[in-house]
């Protein structure tokens, strides 16, 4: 296991957490208690977790100047059933081979109206958007 992130003034720039990290879901809890605003992407790939509630306090996201791909990720977390913490409207979102991921559907369709991957989850909602709907 292994988080990469650098906290400044409660803002995270970058963060990844996958199957090489080392930090205990309550490590992650007291970590980012305390930020409101991650700049750049946020990747969860591959952990134990059941959810995300230690992103609780996360009130915006800011992609990176020149975004490129998806400003969040969730992918193959095979014990992940709720990613609430991670509720942030406007965000780019890639949320992918969840099995027990149930996710809310009206939250997806209407916050996460501009681009979205959504498949192989407990509950997939809303269809793939590559850009703002016309």
């Amino acid at each position: 296991w292994r988080i990469t992130c650098l906290i400044t003034h409660s803002f995270v720039r970058r963060s990844v957490l996958d199957e090489s990290s080392d930090v205990t879901y309550e490590q992650l809890a007291e970590v980012f208690e305390i930020v409101g605003t991650i700049h750049g992407t946020v990747e969860i790939v591959n952990t134990p977790y059941k959810n995300l509630s230690f992103f609780k306090a996360l009130e915006r996201m800011k992609p990176a100047t020149e975004r490129s791909g998806y400003d969040l990720t969730i992918q193959n977390n095979t014990q992940l059933e709720a990613a609430d913490g991670v509720l942030i409207p406007f965000i780019y979102v890639r949320i992918l081979d969840n099995p027990l991921l149930a996710l809310n559907c009206t939250y997806v369709v209407e916050e996460y109206s501009t681009v979205r991957k959504i498949r192989g989850n407990k509950n997939n909602c809303g269809c793939e958007l590559d850009g703002p709907l016309t």
